[in-house]
């Protein structure tokens, strides 16, 4: 059989997949882009992720403004038509789209190929019974929601993931969240604003887990003010009669659920690509074994995206396509991100960055842990936000090590402490930027005054005052 050669083939057109390929095809290398099927180019994140998440968080946040107007003498009344609702999340997907199909990538240069790759040896791939060589191969398939397995369960109550959730076509009344990771309660406090009652039921002792205590409690204060139900330190027992039965402290309850989100985690997805042919191997846990520049035990195949293993978010894909691009073009290997941003976009967005306290602690990196308030904040008080902070770590230099906010448009606000993290600049960048007022970014401004005067001493006001005398 004969075998047609590319320069580089990527198997997967998800963030990580498209951002090597739109690349390495606008250099002018032969390039084949190899996917599962035409309607999942775009990857988890297009349709299944980020965009119809975040497309429904917006639509259910115009509805949670509405019902708040009355309090100022306004009357709301209605029910959500979710099918209106998720017609307009395909609308905001299709518009995408547009620039994320076959015919517009092959327009770009690259061969596009519909179908299941699998390795035949270490440098060669079957799709559809056609065999391709490469000179590299970058695998981006991604990954996908871990399923529920619970032997005591009578099938009374739909299980949805991340995907099946946006094939709804009536709101739940009572809809149940497994797990309270980010993806969970995103979701749950979605659904909630659109007018269902909404219960997370987590086994960890509390929601997002990777988050510091005070993000997780500012969280769920937020959640049960909001309506949602949420249960810590549960176990899953089974599933009967439109009921979830779960124990506390090994006191049994129940919750009635027309509806069961679950969100306990993702897998890789590395089923039927033959990796041994290849001689890619992997760990006892399933993920590909790989080092610190991307690379698999087979050195012409690198990874970028959800199968490398690591943070599971876009951006953190189109970070591992710049390191696998720079690499192929490069003897000065650049290696794959250790520390790394992410947002969890709740009403009060939780945005973390950098290295965690017990982390510098582990390494005994010397810092300062700053804590401050969006209540002093003139913006904070006149749009009625309380209770969101930004905690920061800060070396004897002025370097913002890492840190976590927690506040309305986190994610924004957040942007320049990753500036000066990213780029190893210190605080006194955002001292000498001036910030319009009034405006909640002013936060960092006053992180950086406050940065500033800790370094100020006795002597430094003596020194202060005999100036001012002299030249006054």
């Amino acid at each position: 059989m004969n075998k047609k050669h590319y320069d580089i083939i990527i198997i997967g057109a998800g963030s990580g997949g498209l951002n090597v390929s739109s690349f390495f095809a606008r250099v002018g290398l032969s390039v084949l882009l190899v996917n599962k099927s035409e309607a999942s180019i775009g990857g988890d994140c297009l349709n299944y992720g980020c965009v119809p998440s975040k497309a429904l968080i917006h639509t259910a946040r115009t509805i949670k403004q509405a019902h708040d107007a009355s309090r100022y003498g306004y009357t709301v009344s209605g029910k959500t038509d979710l099918k209106k609702v998720l017609d307009e999340i395909r609308h905001k997907q299709d518009a995408i789209r547009l620039h994320e199909n076959s015919e517009y990538l092959r327009s770009k240069g690259m061969d596009v190929v519909i179908g299941d790759a699998s390795f035949v040896d270490a440098r060669t791939l079957s799709v559809n019974n056609e065999l391709y060589s490469f000179n590299k191969c970058v695998l981006a398939t991604g990954s996908r929601a871990r399923a529920l397995t619970l032997a005591d369960n009578d099938g009374s109550v739909p299980l949805l993931n991340n995907e099946s959730v946006f094939s709804l076509e009536t709101l739940p009344d009572d809809f149940v969240f497994l797990g309270g990771g980010p993806i969970s309660c995103e979701l749950a406090e979605a659904f909630r604003f659109l007018g269902s009652e909404v219960t997370i039921l987590n086994a960890d002792k509390k929601l997002l887990g990777r988050e510091i205590q005070e993000a997780s409690d500012a969280v769920e204060s937020m959640f049960k003010e909001e309506g949602v139900e949420i249960v810590n330190s549960m176990k899953l027992i089974k599933i009967q009669n439109g009921h979830v039965f779960y124990t506390v402290d090994d006191k049994e309850f129940s919750k009635k659920a027309d509806a069961l989100f679950v969100g306990i985690g993702r897998v890789l997805n590395s089923e039927g690509l033959a990796l041994e042919n290849a001689g890619i191997k992997i760990d006892e846990n399933g993920k590909l074994i790989i080092n610190k520049y991307l690379e698999t035990t087979n050195p012409h195949v690198v990874t970028v995206g959800d199968i490398a293993g690591s943070f599971m978010f876009t951006h953190v894909a189109e970070e591992h396509a710049k390191v696998v691009i720079n690499n192929m073009l490069s003897p000065f290997k650049k290696k794959s991100p250790t520390t790394l941003a992410w947002v969890t976009y709740t009403s009060k967005e939780v945005a973390t960055f950098g290295k965690s306290e017990m982390i510098l602690n582990e390494q005994s990196i010397p810092y300062t842990a700053h804590m401050l308030s969006f209540d002093e904040e003139d913006r904070s008080v006149t749009d009625g936000e309380k209770g969101s902070f930004l905690q920061v770590y800060i070396d004897g230099e002025g370097n913002v090590l890492g840190g976590t906010m927690v506040a309305e448009d986190a994610g924004e606000l957040v942007q320049d402490l990753l500036t000066v993290h990213y780029n190893d600049l210190s605080l006194k960048a955002l001292y000498n930027k001036v910030y319009p007022y009034p405006t909640k970014s002013r936060i960092n401004r006053r992180l950086a005054l406050t940065y500033m005067g800790s370094k100020l001493s006795g002597r430094t006001y003596a020194i202060i005052r005999f100036l001012f005398r002299v030249f006054s």
